[in-house]
């Protein structure tokens, strides 16, 4: 993953005085805005990577959207100018294996059961990439319907086989739903290639590429479009779970927990 730091930038002072973000939500890993029914949930920590004190506040932001009564819709971006997640902490991940391997399982479970809930998610939702989504952040990415990213800046990625780690069927469902199995899926789990926007949208991955002066604003125009379809979220989630019924299934299922064959399961 390059170091490197874009020539270009999201304006973040911007999006800070139409969202009316203030100190104490810049000061948490993670916080909700609303605005004309559409829910703007920002990933605040830096990376971004999932421990079980993160994935467990998005959780909990969720509820909130998804208790929202009238038009709803969800828009979820890295609220930084590199990263949108690069997937798990390897160091929280560490620590869990060396008390147990069996608490690193039971992390993944529910790490794919948030997958999978944003799968049925009964409210449309939108991820804008602001940059790098590798791992189990292009996961998070690709468990929204609509995916949009900067086009100047950026990588997708699945690094699990540098990391000699595997790929549980719920993971990589999430990523399947959407590319389908194409050369380009075999490279992305296979090779750990590194995508760039405009590679990941030619291969259909995006469902657009912008300037990244223009992406927080096409973002916020396509989501409050979409707002009026989760207003009946009962048949947006029906709608949605018959879509991704594979996908779904393999993330809520406890069989698919490790990803070896032959292994116990939880």
């Amino acid at each position: 993953m390059s170091g490197k730091n874009p020539a270009r930038s999201i304006n973040l002072d911007q999006i800070k005085t139409d969202l009316n973000i203030s100190k104490e939500d810049q000061e948490k890993p993670a916080f909700l805005k609303l605005k004309n029914d559409v829910f703007y949930l920002m990933l605040n920590n830096n990376l971004n990577t999932f421990n079980r004190d993160f994935l467990r506040l998005i959780n909990k932001l969720l509820d909130e959207v998804e208790n929202h009564d009238g038009p709803t819709a969800l828009v979820t971006m890295g609220f930084n100018n590199k990263y949108f997640s690069t997937g798990m902490d390897l160091k929280f991940i560490a620590g869990l294996n060396a008390i147990s391997y069996i608490d690193v399982q039971l992390f993944v479970i529910e790490l794919m059961h948030l997958y999978g809930r944003l799968l049925g998610f009964p409210v449309p939702t939108i991820s804008v990439l602001n940059g790098h989504a590798i791992a189990g952040g292009l996961m998070l990415a690709f468990a929204h319907e609509v995916v949009l990213m900067r086009d100047d800046f950026g990588q997708l990625a699945l690094t699990e086989i540098e990391l000699g780690m595997p790929l549980p069927p719920g993971m990589n469902s999430v990523i399947q739903q959407r590319t389908g199995n194409t050369n380009e899926y075999r490279q992305l789990v296979l090779t750990a290639k590194r995508f760039t926007p405009k590679q990941a949208f030619t291969a259909g991955w995006l469902d657009g590429i912008f300037e990244p002066e223009q992406l927080f604003s096409k973002a916020v125009e396509m989501a409050e479009f979409r707002s009026k379809f989760g207003e009946n979220k009962t048949n947006y989630k029906k709608l949605k779970l018959e879509m991704n019924k594979i996908a779904y299934s393999d993330c809520f299922n406890k069989q698919h927990a490790n990803g070896f064959v032959g292994e116990p399961k939880l």
